[in-house]
């Protein structure tokens, strides 16, 4: 009876197991596409959880598409040089301006970089950041960033430094009078515990003194470019649709183009 039993379970098995193989077999396997990326936070960030906004983004965009993302993590310009080179199938996050430059084709606008300055919070109330009163006024920067021309016409005094998160530390110390960022970012460093002792102390300025849209790049001329641009056109349509796209951008502090 017991061998019965087991022929009878071997037989059944076969009969359920091939028609699964047979369909396994054809369906099409995700086609692995990849972004480079670099450290920026809160948009991308190997540190973050789900590698921040804009990866979390690429995920759900093509989602369901046929296409599987991989991000890898270099310096700025490798993003750039690889895009240009048609190694990669596309590069995040770009500006307007890098499209005129690379062969790279922009997704619908996505995030909004607002940049502008960071004050003390004892002169915020008093201190007005437009340009156009800030002649003669000490800015600090980062070396190597590319700041709109507006900026440095403005007559105000650049002050170059290695990072940021040293410029906020300086403006503290008095070694210049304004740091020069994006919204999001600063916003995001004054929440990480380093530093708490100043977050009180510094502020966003209104108004931004330039506002750009922050976009996927996809690598023109590759097989399956425009394919890939479509997936990640009706993703972003179908997480608009669904509130998905807000309540991200909610989730991350940031403002919607």
């Amino acid at each position: 009876m017991r061998i019965f039993c087991l022929m009878c379970f071997l037989l059944s098995w076969q009969s359920l197991a091939t028609p699964v193989a047979n369909i396994a077999a054809k369906t099409t396997a995700a086609k692995t596409v990849l972004f480079l990326t670099l450290e920026y936070p809160p948009y991308a960030s190997e540190q973050l959880p789900g590698r921040g906004a804009a990866l979390e983004l690429l995920q759900l965009m093509l989602a369901g598409s046929g296409f599987k993302p991989v991000v890898q993590f270099v310096p700025w310009s490798r993003v750039l040089r690889e895009a240009a080179a048609g190694r990669v199938d596309g590069a995040l996050l770009l500006w307007p301006e890098e499209f005129k430059r690379y062969p790279l084709l922009s997704t619908s606008p996505l995030f909004l970089s607002r940049l502008g300055f960071y004050v003390r919070q004892t002169e915020l109330a008093t201190r007005d950041v437009r340009l156009a009163a800030l002649a003669n006024q000490r800015v600090c920067t980062v070396r190597g960033y590319g700041y709109p021309p507006a900026l440095s016409a403005a007559g105000v005094l650049l002050d170059e430094a290695m990072s940021d998160e040293a410029n906020l530390r300086r403006m503290m110390l008095g070694r210049c009078d304004l740091v020069a960022l994006e919204r999001a970012v600063g916003e995001h460093l004054l929440q990480q515990s380093e530093f708490a002792a100043l977050r009180r102390q510094i502020s966003w300025a209104e108004p931004a003194f330039v506002e750009l849209p922050l976009t996927f790049g996809v690598t023109a001329g590759r097989a399956d470019s425009a394919a890939l641009l479509l997936a990640l056109e009706q993703g972003l349509a179908r997480l608009r649709q669904q509130q998905q796209y807000q309540q991200l951008l909610q989730r991350y502090g940031l403002d919607q183009p």
